[in-house]
Order: C-alpha cells, then structure tokens, then sequence
C-alpha cells in the first residue's frame, strides 16, 4: 500500500513537472477568448471537475467562477446555455488539459495517473449548463470519459448530440426530462429532484411519473432505491405499495432482498411493509444466511431511526452475539469488535426506556451480560409488548 501511494505521489510529480511554469492560456488574446472560449478549454486551470455534496452540487464550480471569472473554462460555465452547441463537437477532443486535474487519479487501482482532456472538461460544462447528468453519479471519476474506450466516448458523443438536438429550444427543466431516459440508472434520482424543482407543474408531473415507472421496472433490486428514495423526499410514496404487492407475488424463500430497499423500507414503511421484511428475516424456507442478512440490515438501517416496527427485528437480534465487525470506541484509536446483539440492546434501551446496562465503551464480559439481560427480559415481556399490532396501535393512540 506505501509502495503504491509513493508511486501515485512520484507519478504526479512527474507530470507537474512536465508542466509549463504558467497556463499557456496566459497569452491569449482576450478578445479571441470572449468570443470563443470553448476553443481554449486545454488552457484552464480548474482543479474539480466534480460536484459538491447533494444540495449543494454546484459550490465547487461557482467557487471556480468567483476565483477565476477569466479562465477558459469559467468563460464557459458564465455563458448563455446556448455554448452546449459549440461544447457538443469537444467530448471526443483528446488534447490533455493544462493542469490535469485530480493528478492522483487512476483509470484502476494499480494503473497510472488519469490525464484529464478537453473531452472531459467539455462534459462537465455541458453538465453545469443542462443539469443533467450524462456521467453517472457526479463524481470527479465519472468525467474522465477516456478511460472509458473510444467506442465509449463515440457513443456519449451522440448521446448528448441526439438529446440536444429535440432540448435546446426547450426549457432546462423540459431538457432534464428529455435526457432521463438515456442517462445511467444512478444519474436518474437527483436530475428528476432538480427537474421537479425547477419545472412547471407539468415538468413536476412528469418527473414524479418518471421515478414511479422506474420502480415499477425494478421493484425488486438496487435500481429501485434511488427512484424510491427520491419519491419520497418530494412526498410521494407509491413506491411502497409496488414494492410490497411484487415481493407478496414471490414465496418468501425465493426472494432476494436487495439491501438498498431494505433501507428505503425502514426508512419509511408502514406496518404492512415492517411485516413483510420481518417474513424475510424469519422464513424457515429461507436460507440462514439470507434470514441474518435482512435482519442485520435493518437492525443497522432502522435501529437508529424513528420507527417503533423496529423492536422485533432488535428483539430476534439479540440471539445473534457472533461478532460481525468492528468500530471504534471510547479513546480515538480503539477498536472493538461488535455483533448484531450490540446493535440491537443499544437501540432497545433507546426505544423502550428500559435500561439494561450496556455501554459501548464496556468491557466485553459487561456487554455480554447486558445483552443477556436484555435477552431474559424480551422472552420475560418484551416480546408479547411489542408486536406489530400493538406497535401500531399505541402510535395511532399518540396521534392528536
């Protein structure tokens, strides 16, 4: 690991050195660059191609703009949404850019530096103006297009072509909802929040339309959570029945339950879905394995959450004291191992009010005595207490 990191440092250190004292770009003719600015893209000294965190996607550029209002690329990101024309013939430009940005990034684990290209730079423009996503995620890493193969590139070429052609004289939000169905699956949940933010009540429509259709495709793996999670940051959650009514088609034992829904569940299920995922947990048919994984999932995802639901799942967890990871503790630096039981008397005592002595920060014998208290008192009481039936009800009662 030391010896590939001093590479990777080396690596880059060899490039910065090959670089000019000052950007090319210093000698140009400023008339020439406001007019065209796109032609001078290998000129610019931008270090981030990629976003900032959800929200607030577009600090580090807008950072860029303030600081450097006269570099090629900032000339670019201030111009009318029209520059896209003149950016689209770009994304096969394979001329390095000047500063290589993220000089530490590589094309794999083991392989040499990625050189940034105009092509990349000309994508992430492209992007800033449509706020769409022909990338993927968003990531610095999603950008660099030529790492990807030339039929690859070729093909993300005509991609933004095509989808500019029916766009550029449509509004950003009507744009957005052209581009969705010929972006990546993981591009789809925060460019129909951005379309449904910044459209009319028809682009909302459509966006909301969109997602939902989405999840009916895919009721049953990854592809669905994000759709599903994105529906329900704007207050819409279809997606629960349509993942209840396709898991209740399938026998328990033959169903695989992707953990991203699981966590989309806990999230925001309603009695009926809690019940379906605790069928999961529990099937006699289903294998071990697949029973421990839907239970720890949700002890992790909904033992820290709001819902009461979760009290049967931390109750089974209880009897699962093999250790399953590790964390850290106490004094920076410790380490402890932990098991789904840990989790699970943890959340208890934060749901129940009952206090059954465990600490975090215990010595090993102290939280395995916890967790047995905990355990004597789930067969003792806890159990008949907190079914889902009764869980339900005693939330109905608190309800003004």
């Amino acid at each position: 690991m030391i010896a590939r990191t001093v590479l990777v440092v080396l690596g880059g250190l060899a490039l910065a050195a090959r670089a000019p004292a000052q950007p090319p770009g210093a000698t140009i003719d400023p008339k020439e660059l406001a007019a065209a600015p796109e032609k001078f893209l290998r000129h610019t000294t931008a270090r981030q191609l990629g976003c900032g965190p959800p929200g607030r996607e577009n600090e580090p550029i807008v950072r860029f703009l303030k600081e450097h209002p006269a570099d090629p690329l900032a000339r670019v990101m201030a111009s009318d949404r029209a520059v896209i024309t003149r950016l689209i013939p770009l994304l096969t430009d394979e001329t390095p850019v000047w500063t290589r940005p993220y000089i530490g990034l590589r094309s794999s684990e083991t392989g040499p530096p990625v050189v940034v290209r105009v092509g990349d730079v000309a994508l992430a423009a492209i992007e800033y103006h449509s706020k769409c996503q022909f990338s993927g995620g968003g990531h610095a890493e999603d950008y660099i297009v030529f790492a990807r193969g030339a039929e690859a590139r070729r093909e993300l070429a005509r991609t933004v072509a095509n989808w500019w052609r029916q766009a550029e004289k449509h509004s950003v939000a009507r744009g957005i909802g052209m581009a969705l169905p010929v972006v990546p699956y993981e591009s789809v949940p925060v460019m129909a929040k951005r379309m449904h933010r910044l459209g009319t009540a028809a682009d909302k429509d459509h966006a909301l339309a969109f997602l939902i259709e989405r999840v009916r495709q895919n009721p049953r793996n990854n592809v669905t959570a994000g759709p599903a999670f994105a529906l329900a940051e704007l207050g819409d959650l279809t997606p629960l029945d349509i993942i209840a009514e396709a898991w209740e088609a399938v026998p328990p034992d033959g169903l695989i339950c992707d953990l991203h829904i699981v966590a989309y569940l806990c999230a925001h299920g309603r009695r009926r879905e809690w019940e379906l995922l605790y069928l999961m947990a529990t099937h006699p048919r289903r294998e071990q394995s697949a029973r421990w994984l839907v239970m720890n999932q949700v002890v992790r995802d909904g033992g820290y959450g709001r819902s009461r639901f979760v009290i049967p799942f931390l109750g089974l967890a209880l009897g699962h004291t093999a250790p399953s990871g590790s964390r850290a503790v106490g004094n920076a630096g410790m380490i402890q191992s932990f098991s789904p039981a840990d989790n699970a008397v943890e959340c208890l005592q934060r749901f129940t009010g009952q206090d059954f002595g465990y600490k975090q920060e215990g010595a090993a014998e102290e939280r395995a005595a916890a967790i047995r208290r905990a355990a004597a008192w789930w067969e003792r009481e806890g159990r008949a207490a907190n079914t889902f039936e009764r869980i339900e009800r005693a939330a109905a009662d608190r309800k003004p």
